[in-house]
């Protein structure tokens, strides 16, 4: 290899990714700036914010995927995030009947456990499939 080829694939991988990296980078931060400006370290539910814009903006570009199955996938990503946002719902009432006691601490352990399995044990199982 010679040395015009080294600096040929040096611009044409390297600068080329560093660019694209930049501009990337600043419509991301624009993309988001929403949610990392209300964004708040002691409130999990920005966690949740964050997580489903992420999976909106993804469901909505996902019509650029180039595999077959990818229109099953985009199900189960729409799936996901209907049990993200009824994860949300369903722990403030299980909480609110906690803290009223009209559960006991058991019950509640039990219901919270369901609910968790519910929703994160299918992410954690399809995430790696959220990929083009």
């Amino acid at each position: 290899m010679s040395l015009e080829d080294i600096k040929y694939w040096y611009y044409n991988l390297f600068i080329f990714d560093v660019l694209y990296n930049i501009k990337n980078g600043i419509k991301n931060l624009w993309t988001y700036k929403s949610i990392i400006w209300n964004d708040r370290w002691y409130d999990y539910s920005y966690i949740f914010k964050l997580l489903e814009f992420k999976l909106k903006d993804t469901i909505k570009n996902w019509d650029k995927a180039h595999y077959v199955g990818s229109e099953f996938t985009k199900l189960r990503m729409q799936i996901i995030l209907n049990r993200i946002q009824e994860y949300q719902t369903n722990l403030e009432n299980l909480q609110e009947l906690y803290f009223t006691k009209k559960i006991s601490k058991s019950e509640y352990i039990i219901l919270t456990e369901e609910l968790l399995n519910k929703t994160w044990k299918v992410l954690g199982k399809n995430i790696i499939r959220f990929w083009d």
